[in-house]
């Protein structure tokens, strides 16, 4: 079970669901981030607008977007 945070670091994944204290399993293994460029970003709202979770603006919009190697992964 995960607890949900107050707030969010700037360096914390944008893909992990709901704000989560503690990373997915798969997060956990490498928990890397990267600040993705155009190209990814892209890709990621494309996804978002895909799945319809309603995410697509405010992912086309956060600066920077940073995400775990693995979230990105799972999430495209």
């Amino acid at each position: 079970m995960y607890v949900l945070k107050a707030g969010k670091m700037s360096s914390s994944c944008e893909l992990c669901p709901d704000f989560l204290a503690e990373y997915p399993p798969e997060c956990r293994t490498s928990g890397r981030t990267v600040v993705v460029g155009s190209k990814a970003r892209s890709t990621i709202v494309d996804a978002s607008r895909q799945r319809e979770d309603g995410r697509d603006q405010y992912l086309s919009t956060v600066q920077p977007l940073n995400v775990h190697v693995s979230c990105k992964q799972n999430y495209t």
